[in-house]
């Protein structure tokens, strides 16, 4: 079986890694910080302009199932928060996993 995403809970944490580099789309923001753990944890933080409870849920599980498609091929070992953008659920969902994986994984030829 398959190993879960690992997530960061608190909030001192989510905080420190607020303070990480940013890489920014127009779907999303992206925070990244290093951490000692070697593995990568995951957030997702939506704010309430992006709509009702129902609608940011659905960009969270739209979001985390990309990243656990994702995650053999990140290559960013540390704290990873992602703050989408309004209007992100009228992108496909393909539009969206090739925004994340530009952005998480390193380009062999860069």
């Amino acid at each position: 079986m398959p190993h879960k995403i690992k997530r960061i809970k608190k909030g001192l944490e989510i905080k420190a890694a607020l303070r990480g580099e940013r890489k920014g789309s127009y779907l999303f923001d992206i925070y990244i910080k290093n951490n000692e753990l070697g593995h990568s944890r995951f957030a997702v933080i939506t704010r309430k302009t992006l709509g009702k409870a129902n609608k940011r849920n659905k960009i969270k599980r739209r979001l985390m199932g990309i990243i656990n498609t994702l995650r053999n091929e990140i290559n960013h070992i540390g704290d990873i928060i992602i703050i989408p953008k309004k209007g992100i659920l009228e992108h496909k969902v393909s539009e969206i996993l090739y925004e994340i994986k530009k952005k998480l994984t390193v380009n062999e030829n860069s």
